[in-house]
């Protein structure tokens, strides 16, 4: 994007994925690599640690809850319950996510 100034490491980080998951050639002249499953995780956000993931469930759902409670009281002043309208679900949905990435991993230790 030509407006950011530093993308934190995110990059860097999406490029050894990368480099990592591309292999080496093949051997036989032919220049062909093989890609490892982990090339399917570059670009995506890792999931939350458990205590974070339920905090933000827990805070996504209050956001909604108080986004549909002051859309009915509050009708004159769309700015006051719009942004609470499209952040809740976000953050609700990522952190439905990561509690279900955690509980996948605990089962399978």
């Amino acid at each position: 994007m030509p407006t950011t100034l530093f993308d934190w490491g995110e990059g860097a980080r999406d490029i050894r994925a990368l480099h990592d998951a591309v292999g080496h050639a093949s051997g036989t002249g032919d220049g062909e690599t093989g890609i490892a499953p982990a090339a399917a995780n570059v670009g995506q956000l890792s999931p939350w640690p458990k205590p974070i993931a339920w905090f933000s469930a827990i805070t996504g759902a209050l956001m909604l809850l108080l986004a549909l409670v002051n859309l009915v009281i509050n009708t004159a002043s769309i700015g006051s319950w719009l942004p609470l309208l499209i952040l809740g679900p976000f953050t609700l949905v990522y952190a439905i996510r990561s509690l279900r990435v955690n509980d996948r991993w605990s089962r399978i230790r």
